[in-house]
This record gives C-alpha cells, sequence and structure tokens, in this order.
C-alpha cells in the first residue's frame, strides 16, 4: 500500500552500504521508521530528505508492518539549526521529546503541530533558542498524559516562570522576561518532571543547560 504524509524526520542512521533508516513523525500514524534506499549515493535524489530535521511530504511503501520510502518533497530543513550550536541543541530537545512520546500508530497530529511551531521559531525566531524548546516541553505534557500541577513541590519562580513560557503565543516568546537564572530553573524542572512523571530522562534537555551555564 502507497501512502503519502506529511512528517518530520528525527533521526537518520545508515544501514548497509548505501541505505538509511529514518525515524519519522508523522500526523496520521505516529511515529515511524522507514527505509530510504541509495540515499548514500552521489546522485541520489533523496538525500536532502533523509536528514534529522527535514519536514515535507513522504511518500511511503507499506507492506505487513514495513515502510520504505519512495518519494519527499521537502519544505523545511530547519538550516538555521545546523549552524548556531545552541539553535541545535534546542531543536535536538524537540526532537529527542518527539522520539521519546510518540508511538507508531498512534496520531501524533498536536505533537508535531506543537514541534514545528517551536522548530520554525527556533530557527528564525528573535528569541533566546531555549525559550521555545522550554515552551514547547510545557505545552507537550498535556499531550503525553503529564500534568505539571500535580508536582506540587514547585517553587513559586518556577511556576512564574511556567505560566509567562505557556500563556504567550510561540511567536511572541522572545519578549518574555525570563533571567538566564529563572530559564535554568525552569529547564531543570521540566527535566525533572519528566523524569519523575514518565521514567524518561531528556538527554538533549540536559546538553541544553550545561551550555547555557557554560556561556553565561
Amino acid at each position: 500500500m502507497e501512502i503519502k504524509t506529511k512528517a518530520l524526520c528525527l533521526t537518520a542512521t545508515d544501514y548497509g552500504e548505501k541505505d538509511r533508516l529514518l525515524v519519522l513523525v508523522t500526523p496520521e500514524y505516529g511515529k515511524i521508521v522507514a527505509r530510504i534506499k541509495s540515499v548514500r549515493t552521489p546522485k541520489s535524489k533523496l538525500k536532502v530528505c533523509a536528514s534529522p530535521l527535514c519536514f515535507g511530504e513522504y511518500i511511503l511503501n507499506a507492506k505487513a508492518g514495513h515502510y520504505t520510502v519512495i518519494g519527499a518533497s521537502p519544505e523545511s530543513n530547519f538550516f538555521g539549526c545546523w549552524s548556531d550550536v545552541d539553535k541545535n541543541c534546542a531543536a535536538q530537545t524537540v526532537t529527542e521529546a518527539l522520539d521519546k512520546f510518540t508511538e507508531n500508530g498512534v496520531s501524533a497530529s498536536d505533537e508535531l503541530a506543537l514541534a514545528l511551531r517551536a522548530l520554525y521559531c527556533i530557527d528564525g525566531g528573535e528569541g533566546y533558542p531555549y525559550v521555545y524548546a522550554a515552551a514547547f516541553l510545557l505545552r507537550l505534557m498535556p499531550c503525553v498524559g503529564i500534568d505539571a500541577d500535580e508536582f506540587v513541590s514547585l517553587p513559586h519562580d518556577v511556576r512564574s516562570a511556567f505560566a509567562a513560557l505557556e500563556d504567550a503565543p510561540f511567536e511572541d516568546l522572545d519578549s518574555v522576561e525570563l533571567t538566564l537564572t529563572d530559564l535554568v530553573r525552569a529547564l531543570t524542572h521540566i527535566g525533572l518532571i519528566y523524569r519523575v512523571r514518565s521514567g524518561e530522562t531528556l538527554r538533549a534537555l540536559e546538553a541544553a543547560i550545561r551550555l547555557i551555564n557554560e556561556n553565561r
């Protein structure tokens, strides 16, 4: 069966001599692993679509639970996230969370929509990249069954930071007034909530916190 779907590529792993295995998140089918053949050859027309952070339309051949990419048309590769360390780490925070909290066969339309809004802002927005990543992780929580309000031990300043990050539209987050200390505390508690409520550790988030601390 041939299916056509929008998808964001989360990871791309070399497979065999010429192929790659892509982890894609789609609105309808959730997270899927798809093989893309001969993409590591110089003449491959699909090379640009076989890289992390590529978003576009993918045409897949689905057979017995296995997917093969047979066509793709990219809409964005978020190139700004490849040339800036902070943008890259913020983008990885978004894609790692999508990878951990989406499943095969379970709709991920809300999760993908949030991720794309965050990535577009990380890539081209005027705000600090980690602010967009923090806002994404907070807004992802309800989608994956996490209620931050149940975390009763949150300090008042962290709750205030959470409210500021959740209330503003993504496009207006560049005007949210948070000190780097406030942001680090908010990110640290976001990671703690995910670890306590889901058992998942967000490694890219931990790397983001280290980078912020090193640069301030």
